[in-house]
């Protein structure tokens, strides 16, 4: 299973952390760890960014 770094960012700046194991995708590690659906970034100031730790790959969501 992949580990990824759940962040919730306010701008450029992270407000918390956490890290996900048992999910299948960024998005689901992601919505697990806030417990709220997401959608695509677009230049949220509130958002989540995930990073794959295998292969240090970025995603980022926005809360919808």
């Amino acid at each position: 299973m992949t580990r990824y770094a759940v962040e919730i960012m306010s701008g450029e700046r992270p407000t918390s952390i956490a890290y996900a194991r048992t999910a299948s995708s960024p998005q689901e590690a992601a919505e697990w760890v806030t417990a709220r659906d997401l959608t695509a970034w677009q230049g949220e100031a509130d958002w989540v960014r995930v990073t794959d730790e295998a292969n240090q790959a970025v995603y980022k969501f926005a809360f919808k």
